[in-house]
This record gives structure tokens, sequence and C-alpha cells, in this order.
């Protein structure tokens, strides 16, 4: 979650990063998330939303 890139509604946007051969890319996974329903831990989002339950599948 990048938090420095916050949208009108208080939400977050979501990125992904892959290691391939020690190279690191950054992609987005064009979704959004509300910070309180973000799990930093284990890099992913509650399941207690239907929003958590969709973004992890």
């Amino acid at each position: 979650m990048r938090r420095n890139k916050i949208n009108k509604e208080g939400k977050f946007p979501i990125f992904m990063h892959i290691t391939i051969n020690g190279q690191r890319a950054d992609a987005s996974v064009k979704r959004n998330i509300a910070p309180q329903l973000w799990n930093a831990t284990k890099g992913r989002a509650y399941e207690k939303s239907r929003e958590g339950k969709d973004l992890n599948l």
C-alpha cells in the first residue's frame, strides 16, 4: 500500500513488488483500499469486509 498517494475517498493504491534474479519491479494492481482494512504485517487486506475478501482473491 502506498501511504503517500491518498485519493479523494481516503483510500490508498495497492502495489505489488516482484523480484526476479535480484531485480525488483513495482506494479500497480489498479485497486484501492481504506487504511483500516489493510494488514501491514501480512501484506494483505483484512477479510472482515467484502472489499478485503475480493482484493485478496
